[in-house]
């Protein structure tokens, strides 16, 4: 087993941008593997395996680093038109996948569940990046995912609300928002159930904006 010694590990969580403490705690054991799975996921690419999937590493944003609300326009498999908007007033969680991606069909199951299990607390979208309708929903079929999926192969406008720092450069990738549509974590590979509801906590506590006076 490959480990980091103290120095390389927070030289790594430094180029990797963890804002905040809490961040550090969800990410070491993951960054452990993916602080240094650039070249393992080039050369997955290289193998032709048809997808690039990065160890789970975990990022998680301050408050007061979020930045802007993300926004875009897309299309869920069945026509339906939606907005970033839809999604802000709770958290929301959004999956990055195609059906060919062999981690993706992996964490089918323990997102649908998660999404069960705090429906109250937030909302899942599932953006494919590569299939048609029909091939999404027979993925979702397969794997009983029962929230919506946006269908993002055509106009990648979903993926690119999400350029810059938090890219969802790997596959798959989940995005959670805070409230007021701001990116509040990201992971990117296969997402652990546990660290998935700790982040959906934290998005949820997000304070609102002081307005002076």
């Amino acid at each position: 087993m490959f480990t980091l010694g103290l120095a390389e590990l927070f030289s790594c969580v430094r180029t990797r941008r963890l804002l905040t403490s809490s961040a550090l705690f969800l990410a070491t054991s993951a960054a452990v593997a993916g602080c240094t799975s650039s070249s393992g996921i080039e050369q997955q690419w290289g193998d032709g395996k048809g997808y690039i999937s990065a160890d789970q590493l975990v990022t998680e944003i301050a408050p007061g680093d979020r930045g802007d609300p993300i926004e875009f326009d897309s299309e869920l498999s069945d026509g339906t038109k939606i907005t970033a908007a839809d999604y802000q007033g709770k958290v929301a969680v959004l999956n990055f996948w195609f059906a060919g991606c062999v981690p993706c069909r992996m964490e089918a199951t323990d997102l649908q569940a998660v999404s069960e299990e705090i429906a109250d607390d937030a909302a899942f979208l599932g953006v494919n990046v590569k299939d048609q309708p029909d091939t999404a929903d027979a993925f979702t079929r397969r794997f009983d995912v029962t929230y919506p999926t946006a269908i993002d192969a055509n106009t990648g406008s979903v993926q690119l609300a999400f350029a810059g720092k938090t890219a969802p450069n790997a596959t798959p990738a989940t995005f959670v928002l805070d409230p007021g549509g701001r990116v509040s974590a990201r992971v990117l590979g296969s997402v652990d159930p546990s660290i998935l509801r700790a982040l959906v906590k934290t998005a949820a506590a997000t304070p609102e904006p002081s307005h002076g006076g």
